[in-house]
């Protein structure tokens, strides 16, 4: 939906194909973006394949993402790049809108925001320690932007040995206490997590269907809901690919 500029962007597809017919439509996914610097990785087992991900791929920062994410609004990562991520962890969900934590079913608010010099006035700034909800989550896999360093001195750590999925990988990277104490945010969200088929209500296999059908979900209405969460659940319309 936007722009990601400013800066080469490598991103690394971890997924599983649980038959044929799956892994031929991921194949066809990933071939409608082939303008992008894509590398898709089959799952053969999460722990391992994050950490040979990670320790392979020569750059200073990572951020990790879930396949139900959709970004909202652009991102400058030429400015993002500015910051020293030993000093400040850069967040793309949160935004000064998101009062609300969907998946606790909790109001958060707005943390106290910091005046930092230098910070641009599109930013906003706070300590991890003073939020509730999503906005103390310095080490979140929905998008915030890591120090591969700090997250491959997690996976050293004795809890690295837990992780089996998404959740248990953000659970490692707090307990390894390699988080900031500050965070940072553009004013505007610029990602949202897309529960667009809450607790299975459409079959995935049905999905799948309509996929080899030649429809895919549509993305117009997220581009005018303002939401004050991270996470927006409701149901998509389907359109025809182009």
């Amino acid at each position: 939906m936007h722009a990601v500029t400013g800066a080469m962007v490598h991103c690394v597809v971890l997924y599983k194909a649980s038959s044929d017919r799956y892994q031929r439509a991921y194949t066809e996914v990933f071939e409608r973006h082939q303008h992008l610097d894509l590398d898709p990785v089959l799952e053969r087992d999460f722990q391992a394949d994050v950490v040979l991900i990670v320790r392979s791929k020569n750059f200073e920062r990572v951020a990790f993402l879930a396949g139900d994410q959709v970004f909202t609004a652009p991102v400058n990562l030429r400015q993002i790049l500015t910051l020293d991520p030993n000093f400040a962890t850069y967040s793309l969900r949160l935004g000064k809108r998101i009062t609300r934590c969907q998946p606790l079913g909790t109001e958060s608010g707005n943390p106290p925001f910091l005046q930092l010099d230098g910070l641009p006035g599109d930013w906003l700034a706070w300590r991890w320690d003073t939020g509730t909800g999503d906005w103390c989550g310095a080490n979140s896999v929905d998008g915030n932007v890591l120090s591969r360093a700090n997250v491959l001195a997690a996976f050293e750590h004795p809890i690295a040995s837990k992780i089996s999925g998404p959740q248990t990988l953000e659970m490692s990277l707090h307990a390894a206490g390699i988080g900031t104490k500050i965070g940072i945010c553009s004013v505007e969200p610029q990602v949202v997590n897309l529960a667009v088929n809450p607790h299975g209500a459409i079959p995935a296999d049905t999905l799948l269907e309509r996929w080899e059908s030649g429809y895919q979900l549509s993305l117009r209405l997220v581009a005018t809901r303002e939401a004050d969460s991270c996470h927006i659940i409701g149901d998509l319309p389907l359109e025809r690919r182009g």
